[in-house]
């Protein structure tokens, strides 16, 4: 038998259609059956659905996953169908939507970090408030910041 590297699984990557723009397409062309030298045909295609945010897609032979590779529209996951850090889901939006993920643009002084929670809600630092933590607490005032009144 020929190197055994070269009976590896074989992958060609197919983009997308006009006709279904949110469906991209994987080829596992060949697969090593167990405890067997030979190497045997396996289904031809087989879908991953990227929501219409990636055009490529990807297989892990070891884990048998199709995932989706370079997610846009600020989404990540196997199929991009979560947002990004600093992004979350716009809820009137379906997952194929190009905003589906809205910036949280939290306020860089007002709050901890900037990431959100799924209703776009930010994380604020003692005596911020709002959802943007651009707002400070009736017992604080603004000057860079919140700060408590004397």
């Amino acid at each position: 038998m020929a190197d055994k590297r070269a009976c590896f699984s074989s992958l060609q990557a197919v983009g997308t259609s006009a006709a279904a723009p949110a469906l991209a397409k994987v080829s596992k062309l060949f697969q090593l059956r167990p405890k067997s030298p030979q190497v045997m045909p396996i289904e031809e295609f087989q879908d991953c659905e990227c929501y219409g945010h990636s055009n490529r897609c990807s297989y892990i032979d070891f884990l048998n996953v199709v995932t989706c590779v370079s997610c846009k529209h600020n989404t990540r996951g196997q199929h991009c169908q979560h947002c990004r850090l600093g992004y979350y889901r716009n809820g009137s939006a379906e997952l194929d939507d190009e905003n589906v993920c809205i910036e949280c643009n939290c306020n860089q002084i007002g709050s901890l970090h900037d990431r959100c929670n799924e209703t776009g809600f930010c994380e604020c630092r003692e005596g911020a408030a709002g959802p943007k933590c651009d707002d400070c607490l009736p017992t604080h005032y603004w000057r860079q910041g919140c700060y408590l009144l004397c």
